[in-house]
């Protein structure tokens, strides 16, 4: 995939049929932290049960090239998030009016094009339009690539939080503009 076909990215909500598909990027993202020496997602997290339930929530988002492959998933919550509600540190914004980014993934065989860049502009664009005042999202703190992009994305380290396992994550937010019709129409 080159910069070229990166403009023909588009992004749809998942289905139960994309089920397989979501498995095996996560299962290769998950190769490739074990690899690095990341804990994140080593201990069978997330698992099918957590995928379905994000998709029958309608929380999952795919991004899909011109040929029709799946390149990445990312499941998409609106705020509260129950982890986020203790922070050793301060969050940028108070209230509930935003939304989270969890269990992003790159399919393994389109990594390194820009796919995850352009999956955190789709979801800036989408808070939006639904008129939230942020965006938020954390990952483990060994997770360097997600980390760095993190960063470029614009997001500001905020703290640290707490998974339901006890698990530590940093955490980060961007705080959007004020709702802009002319962003509105690009999305």
């Amino acid at each position: 995939m080159t910069q070229t076909d990166l403009r023909q990215l588009t992004f749809r909500p998942g289905t139960l049929t994309d089920l397989p598909a979501i498995m095996a990027i996560i299962q290769g993202a998950q190769g490739v932290m074990a690899a690095q020496g990341i804990p994140q997602w080593q201990a069978g997290y997330p698992d099918q049960a957590v995928l379905t339930a994000d998709l029958t929530q309608q929380a999952v988002w795919l991004a899909v090239t011109a040929t029709g492959e799946i390149a990445l998933t990312m499941t998409l919550l609106p705020g509260p998030d129950p982890n986020y509600q203790k922070i050793a540190g301060d969050w940028l914004t108070t209230g509930t009016d935003y939304l989270v980014i969890h269990r992003i993934a790159v399919s393994q065989q389109v990594a390194h094009h820009g796919i995850a860049a352009a999956s955190f502009t789709f979801a800036r664009k989408l808070a939006q339009q639904r008129g939230l005042v942020s965006l938020r999202i954390d990952t483990h703190a060994k997770n360097q690539a997600m980390r760095h992009l993190i960063a470029k994305m614009g997001y500001q380290a905020c703290g640290q939080v707490w998974m339901a396992d006890g698990a530590p994550r940093l955490a980060y937010e961007l705080v959007l503009p004020a709702a802009n019709p002319a962003l509105d129409q690009g999305a």
